[in-house]
């Protein structure tokens, strides 16, 4: 998905990548993909470091596993993100959520990158 919107050269995405593949990331397109600091109990933020108007938001997630993990937070951080982008005007949005293993998730690791968030707008 990623690369379609490379290759439009009208589109900027904004990545806020919570692992260590953010480098890997700019590194496709360092002129079209600027990362931003945020965090996901504070989604109004994240856009309001973006200076441009957002087009589309992109979130991919995985349950927040592990000890003093909430169960819920996954859903929580989620509509606060989808609520935000509504508050700015965002046009399109895609949610996807990754399935672990079930019930034996914390012991059954994928190799699955943790939450990544991607906003895009126009240059």
């Amino acid at each position: 998905m990623i690369q379609t919107l490379l290759a439009s050269s009208d589109i900027t995405i904004f990545a806020l990548p919570e692992s260590g593949s953010a480098k890997a990331l700019v590194s496709k397109a360092p002129e079209q993909i600027k990362l931003i600091k945020g965090d996901l109990n504070d989604s109004p933020a994240i856009f309001s470091a973006v200076a441009a108007p957002i087009q589309g938001v992109l979130c991919v997630s995985i349950p927040a596993l592990g000890p003093g993990s909430k169960a819920d937070s996954e859903e929580v951080n989620s509509k606060a993100l989808i609520d935000a982008a509504l508050d700015h005007g965002v046009e399109h949005s895609v949610f996807t959520s990754v399935g672990r293993h079930g019930l034996d998730s914390e012991s059954n690791d994928t190799n699955v990158p943790p939450l990544l968030v991607t906003l895009l707008c126009s240059a």
